[in-house]
């Protein structure tokens, strides 16, 4: 087992956004709510928050809008920040069955 802060969640973070990076400004600034492009599921609630924190520190700079969907908050509060759109959702098992009709939604749009 890796020790905490040896980088595990950074090596498969930074290639993600490197590559939404990458991607042309016209398809990547579109419109706010046309989903992401990387929906990244956790066993735990805590690991969930911890790629939100990590991705927001790597990705803030690049406009990269990263939100966590986890138990103990507003789901009210949480599906505004996912309409608002966002490039990366870190979320447990448990709450993408709860949004499930949300997430129906996004990727029926396309």
């Amino acid at each position: 087992m890796a020790e905490t802060g040896s980088g595990k969640t950074a090596a498969f973070l930074i290639p993600l956004l490197v590559w939404i990076q990458s991607l042309p400004k016209n398809v990547r600034l579109g419109d706010d709510d046309s989903g992401p492009y990387a929906i990244i599921l956790a066993p735990t609630r805590e690991l969930a928050q911890q790629i939100e924190e990590e991705c927001i520190k790597f990705g803030q700079h690049l406009g990269i809008r990263t939100v966590a969907v986890i138990g103990g908050l507003s789901r009210e509060e949480q599906g505004f920040r996912l309409r608002m759109g966002c490039e990366v959702i870190s979320l447990i098992l448990f709450q993408f069955i709860h949004f499930i009709d949300f997430f129906t939604f996004l990727f029926n749009r396309s």
